[in-house]
């Protein structure tokens, strides 16, 4: 089972973009930059809808969380903003500190932001529409924060059992129970030989996915035991995802050269996918697989354009 590519949106942005969302209900891809903006785009053609605008730093990561109809964005300026999927700001968040990435957290309904050091839980909480009080309902709540790290978060994830994951610039990644997680917490050290950069879950396998500096992805089960390393990349690991329906893992690096594992084999598929899906044609630094619809897989390119790349999952193709 390969991907085809679907779109490619030319130049969404100015500046580089650092991250994406998806919203399948209205089949709309948000975008957000180096500018501080936030871009809505048609997921079919391409057509720039509005533009969000808030932020007065870098826009780092952003989520949609399609129950409540809610798109999250986080920024290094500190603020975390809650934004219905018309573009209306439902909360704004401040003086957080610098924030770099977002995890969902079914089970608690829990926001998982990674930050300088440290992650910050809020309960999520749909604020109801045209109701008595409802000024007072407020979308996000802190739930806690938990300094478990000694520098900057770039990964959080969360596992449907409820288990959060973190991993960080120290090398270490660390698990947390969602119901305690500032109290019950293990810290797994020296992971990688270089700062981890990238995590993911692979929820088929109940595996953890890191990707650092040193060049390596490597796989790990959930009690920090490494199972499995991949060093084809031979430069820093600027993104990773997990593809459920094609149940292989897309890696890319500063070098800008796409490549595909399959984690059963384990095997380097690139030779056997890069021609339907592509891959030679984008140069692909970041990578987003929306939760909300597993056969979309959404590429970053970075180059004389800042371009957004949409594949999606062709049951038909080879491989």
């Amino acid at each position: 089972m390969a991907l085809d590519v679907s779109k490619v949106v030319i130049d969404a942005h100015d500046e580089p973009i650092l991250c994406c969302a998806f919203n399948k209900q209205r089949n709309e891809l948000y975008s957000g930059a180096q500018d501080g903006l936030i871009k809505v785009w048609d997921a079919e053609t391409g057509t720039h809808i509005r533009t969000l605008e808030h932020h007065k730093g870098w826009v780092t990561d952003l989520m949609y969380y399609q129950s409540y109809r809610y798109l999250l964005s986080c920024s290094v300026d500190g603020t975390l903003v809650c934004w219905n999927d018309k573009g209306k700001e439902v909360h704004l968040v401040e003086n957080m500190g610098t924030m770099f990435c977002m995890a969902w957290g079914e089970r608690r309904k829990h926001v998982i932001v990674g930050g300088n050091g440290v992650i910050h839980v809020f309960k999520l909480s749909k604020v109801p529409k045209n109701a008595e009080g409802a000024e007072k309902v407020k979308a996000l709540r802190l739930v806690t924060s938990v300094r478990a790290h000694s520098d900057i978060v770039k990964g959080v994830a969360c596992s449907e059992s409820g288990k959060i994951f973190s991993a960080s610039y120290d090398k270490c990644v660390c698990v947390y129970d969602s119901e305690r997680p500032k109290e019950q917490y293990v810290k797994y050290e020296n992971m990688h030989d270089g700062a981890i950069c990238q995590l993911d879950l692979d929820p088929e396998n109940n595996w953890i996915i890191t990707g650092s500096y040193d060049g390596s992805v490597k796989i790990w089960s959930h009690e920090g035991r490494n199972l499995d390393v991949f060093d084809g990349l031979a430069d820093t690991v600027t993104g990773l995802c997990y593809i459920p329906s094609a149940k292989n893992y897309w890696i890319t690096g500063k070098g800008k050269k796409l490549v595909a594992y399959d984690p059963r084999s384990p095997t380097n598929i690139t030779p056997y996918v890069k021609e339907t899906s592509r891959f030679d044609e984008f140069s692909v630094v970041r990578l987003h697989q929306s939760p909300n619809d597993p056969d979309l897989v959404v590429g970053i390119t970075s180059g004389l354009t800042h371009d957004l790349v949409l594949w999606r999952v062709s049951p038909n193709a080879a491989l």
